[in-house]
């Protein structure tokens, strides 16, 4: 019997890994790795208000752990989706490891650049 039950677990990580799946809020723990430590509470709030228009446009990056899925990429989403008080949001699932977690966050932190005032005035 635990040989099945740990086929159906393997099964069911093979089936989320790369693709959009709706995981509960409520499972979702911040990474500890976050390189980011300032969280404008407005820009939180004016990213709440463009989900509730528009949806989530870009799935959060989490990664399987002992007790739900830690986030990789997303915290601003994360953030803004609790604000609004979502049960689920579209997540893709990486299997990866805990040091590797921490180097995606960062990268992904490092290459976002957010837009010009001119570029977004522009847009």
């Amino acid at each position: 019997m635990a040989a099945f039950l740990n086929f159906t677990k393997e099964k069911e990580r093979e089936r989320e890994e790369n693709k959009v799946v709706q995981i509960p809020v409520a499972e979702i723990v911040p990474n500890p790795h976050q390189p980011r430590t300032d969280f404008d509470y407005n820009d939180i709030s004016s990213l709440a208000e463009s989900i509730c228009q528009n949806g989530i446009l870009q799935p959060l990056s989490v990664r399987r752990i002992e007790r739900g899925y830690e986030l990789i990429a997303g915290e601003r989403r994360l953030r803004a989706s609790k604000l609004l008080q979502l049960k689920y949001v579209p997540c893709i699932v990486l299997d990866i490891s805990a040091r590797a977690s921490a180097v995606l966050a960062l990268v992904e932190n490092i290459q976002r650049q957010d837009l010009s005032f001119f570029d977004e005035a522009n847009a």
